[in-house]
Formats: structure tokens, C-alpha cells, sequence
């Protein structure tokens, strides 16, 4: 017993002392050992037959990040990033490019994701860093919105609850203030599209959200 009780205590020991940092140095308070990013973007996204030419999407998400590594006198970091993104995923029946934007036969469905990614950025001087992330999503699916519907015909649309895929980004920042490009790539199912008149009965998967997104960041590290 006696010998667990000193194991304990130098377990104690040695975790206060890492959260202390070196001697002398005050710890940081919790919320500044991370990094903090708000994004909003726009972009494309379409699904399977019948819906599967693309709509255009908006999404917005915060970030949290925490470098874990340093390499080449800091200039490199490797980080791991979760947080929580609003996006759409969808599609649309026409196959007009200058239709995209007006209403039409198209379906928009929201989804709450957390990301779960590694990433790595590059210092190429006091103001421009490269950055570059990838990594699995888990998310929630709300229900679909329509514009006028399938044809003219009946149709119903049941919305999947879950989804699950991957994403990944890559991008500049000036200072605290970033742009980026990158897709995101759903494995799941995220609807049932039935429609009796047509006969047909099948299940839709989003064939990926590209976006182009704008971010500021807080407690920039």
C-alpha cells in the first residue's frame, strides 16, 4: 500500500510540474493554451440521381486548435483542430449552370459536423503562414428543404439523421486573418428519395461539399 501511495504522489508531482512549466514562469490560464478560428464560406454540393447536379451552399463554423509538435525552429507546426461547422448538402434535378442560383427542382439539407483533424502549418515569414488539414467528421443531418418539388409529381423525402465521412483544407493566413479551399465527403447515407408515380425508391449520398471560406483567428499561435 505504502509503495502505490508514493507512486501516486509522485504521479501528482509530475503532472503539476508539467501544467507549471518551467520554474519560475506563471501557467498560462486554460482557454490561452488553444487557438480559436471563425470561418464562413460559400460553395457547391449535389447528391445522387436525380438530384445530382450541383446548388450553391453557405456554411460557417468555429475552430479550436492546439500545436502539439514544432519543427525547423518553429517555423513548422503540427496541430490537431476539432470544433463545429454548420454546412448544406444537396442537390438539384436541372442540369443548367446559370440555374444554380434561382429556384428550381432542388433539395438543401443542414448538417452540424465536428471534425476531428491533424494539420501542419508553415511560417514563411512574420505575416503569411501555409496551412494545410485533413481528417474524419461526424454529423447530425436536419431535415431537407425543398424548392417546388420533383416534377410535377409526388414524391416524399426522409431525411437520415447521422453522417460520417471526410475533409480536409488547405489555405494562406496574413496576420489573423485566412483563406481556404477544400471538401468535405460524406460516407453515408443522408436521404431517402421515393417517389410512387416513378416507381423508384432509393437512397441518396452527398457526392461532397466544395467550399472556398474566409476566417479570422483569435490567441493566434
Amino acid at each position: 500500500m505504502k509503495k502505490y501511495f508514493i507512486i501516486a504522489i509522485f504521479a501528482m508531482f509530475s503532472v503539476n510540474t508539467f501544467a507549471q512549466g518551467p520554474v519560475g514562469e506563471k501557467p498560462k490560464p486554460f482557454f490561452k493554451l488553444f487557438e480559436y478560428t471563425v470561418s464562413i464560406g460559400v460553395g457547391t454540393t449535389a447528391s445522387d440521381s436525380p438530384y445530382d447536379n450541383a446548388v450553391v451552399n453557405i456554411n460557417a463554423g468555429v475552430d479550436i486548435k492546439k500545436v502539439f509538435k514544432s519543427f525547423s525552429n518553429d517555423k513548422a507546426k503540427l496541430y490537431g483542430l476539432t470544433g463545429l461547422h454548420f454546412t448544406q448538402h444537396g442537390g438539384k434535378t436541372s442540369n443548367l449552370l446559370d440555374d444554380m442560383m434561382t429556384s428550381g427542382n432542388s433539395f438543401r439539407q443542414i448538417h452540424l459536423n465536428i471534425p476531428i483533424h491533424v494539420g501542419l502549418k508553415y511560417k514563411i515569414n512574420d505575416n503569411f503562414q501555409l496551412f494545410a488539414d485533413l481528417g474524419p467528421y461526424i454529423g447530425y443531418n436536419g431535415k431537407c428543404s425543398f424548392s417546388e418539388g420533383y416534377g410535377h409529381h409526388d414524391f416524399v423525402m426522409e431525411s437520415k439523421a447521422f453522417d460520417f465521412g471526410i475533409g480536409g483544407n488547405i489555405g494562406i493566413c496574413f496576420k489573423k486573418f485566412g483563406i481556404s479551399i477544400g471538401l468535405d465527403k460524406g460516407f453515408l447515407d443522408i436521404a431517402k428519395f421515393s417517389s410512387e408515380e416513378d416507381n423508384i425508391s432509393k437512397n441518396l449520398k452527398s457526392k461532397g461539399v466544395a467550399y472556398i471560406r474566409l476566417q479570422w483567428t483569435f490567441n493566434k499561435q
